[in-house]
């Protein structure tokens, strides 16, 4: 069978039909009407030809009034019919306007829920993307919805824990940790009285781990009754700031004893300096006013690790690039740590013909102070400080180990944060800002170094940074002195 051009030979055929409009029935209407009369008209003439030709036949023509009786018959029936037809097709036009109408409400629908599926697409988005956890629960706390920051904090899948019990999956904690059920339960307490509350609580995760958090839970009520039916809980990390926090207060406390003993110790040999100045003798004098000193040099120190903290803080420390000689660097260090530590022996192995490095001296021999310094104060003095440099490939190696007391590995991780200082028995007399180290990581990756601790528990710790071995034509520009 042949079918249409570009059609496939398979298809079935498809008759496109087309719905009456209201021109359509009118048109209908004309022309029902124009047939009505043409076939009245045909007629009318059809018995008067047929009335006359029978008159002529049997000589006996028809009365004149059974002629008009017969055509008013069938101009009744003509005229029944299309009453009739009228009546049809006046039926289609009631239903066409009908039809019309659902149509048009139907439309409607379809716009209000067109938009009410994208006001509910965005408030999704809106809910699986805020920042902060979101959680939904019913009247028996059973979770109802629950957004992708919650899954992260808590340590939950979201499609695992719906429909499960809050408590069970959301373990709260009052600040001091003591855990937070039943009626003091943040959920069911504002199911219970409907009023909302904001508070800071603990969140115990899966792993051990307690999370700082501040948590804002309101009821969701009935718009009929206004009985609190749900209840909604927005609940955000805030460990970042309770560690900042603690910062802050290990910064006051520490900072303040620091400062505290070299100013008692300035303050008193002045003051019997300035009391007891005759009656003491020149050697006394000497000796009061190099303790004066050494104070003085203590808080200028203490001065610049603050000041060299805030710089690294604000990634801006500032590297005068030069050629340093690092075996020049340790023979100098050599005569202050002498001079500086006394009988405490610091052996330096060093590989013969050690190459001359691009960086801040300064700067180079701060990290070493800084490292020596921590080696000498956290080992016995019978031990010594070995210091050693090496070539490893493309990196020049400085390694400053003890035998001191050791490290755990736990502890390890965070000695090169701002304030960390090991506090064990053997340790606690120990002075210190907890700043040297957290100094000498800023340093040696400003110079684009790494540095890390190696450590066994008692039997003493190695600190080591290294430096490239960049030649000067390889340094970035802003590099270069």
């Amino acid at each position: 069978m042949k079918g249409r051009p570009g059609a496939s030979p398979t298809a079935p055929a498809i008759r496109m039909t087309k719905r009456p409009g209201h021109a359509d029935i009118q048109r209908a209407r004309w022309q029902l009407w124009a047939v009505t009369f043409a076939i009245l008209g045909s007629l009318a003439v059809a018995l008067v030809f047929l009335a006359g030709g029978q008159s002529a036949i049997r000589h006996n023509p028809l009365p004149q009034g059974t002629l008009r009786v017969a055509l008013l018959g069938l101009i009744a029936a003509f005229v029944l019919y299309a009453i009739d037809r009228e009546r049809h097709l006046r039926r289609l036009a009631e239903r066409l306007t009908h039809e019309q109408v659902e149509s048009t409400q139907l439309a409607t629908r379809l716009r209000y829920l067109a938009e009410l599926q994208r006001e509910r697409d965005t408030s999704a988005a809106l809910f699986d993307g805020a920042a902060d956890g979101i959680v939904v629960v019913d009247a028996e706390l059973r979770l109802l919805r629950f957004n992708g920051a919650m899954q992260a904090l808590c340590g939950q899948t979201g499609s695992k824990v719906l429909g499960g019990l809050a408590p069970v999956v959301l373990h709260f904690e009052s600040t001091d940790g003591t855990p937070l059920e039943g009626a003091e339960y943040p959920l069911a307490a504002v199911l219970a009285d409907g009023m909302p509350r904001s508070m800071e609580l603990l969140l115990f995760v899966p792993g051990g781990e307690r999370r700082w958090v501040s948590g804002t839970f309101s009821p969701i009520r009935d718009p009929e009754t206004g009985e609190a039916v749900l209840a909604l809980g927005i609940v955000r990390d805030i460990s970042q700031q309770k560690e900042i926090e603690q910062l802050q207060r290990d910064f006051v406390s520490i900072v303040s004893h620091e400062l505290r003993a070299p100013l008692t110790a300035i303050k008193g040999f002045a003051k019997t300096l300035v009391v007891k100045d005759e009656e003491l003798s020149p050697a006394t004098r000497r000796e009061f006013l190099s303790t004066v000193n050494e104070q003085a040099e203590r808080l200028a120190r203490l001065v610049d690790d603050l000041l060299q903290v805030s710089r690294i803080d604000a990634k801006r420390v500032r590297v005068e690039w030069s050629e340093v000689d690092v075996a020049d660097v340790l023979r100098d260090l050599m005569g202050q740590f002498h001079s500086k530590w006394g009988a405490r022996r610091v052996v330096v192995d060093v590989d013969r013909g050690l190459p001359v490095v691009r960086a801040d001296r300064q700067k180079f021999e701060e990290i070493l102070i800084n490292l020596i310094d921590n080696a000498i104060k956290y080992s016995p003095e019978s031990t010594p400080v070995r210091v050693s440099a090496r070539v490893t490939g493309d990196e020049l190696e400085i390694a400053v180990a003890d035998r001191g007391f050791g490290i755990a590995p736990d502890d390890a991780a965070e000695l090169f944060q701002k304030f960390q200082r090991i506090t064990t028995p053997a340790t606690r007399d120990i002075g210190g800002t907890g700043l040297g180290l957290y100094i000498v990581k800023g340093l040696v990756e400003a110079h684009g170094g790494r540095v890390w601790v190696e450590s066994v528990p008692g039997a003493g710790s190695t600190f080591a940074f290294t430096m490239p071995r960049a030649r000067a034509e390889a340094l970035p520009e802003e590099m270069h002195a």
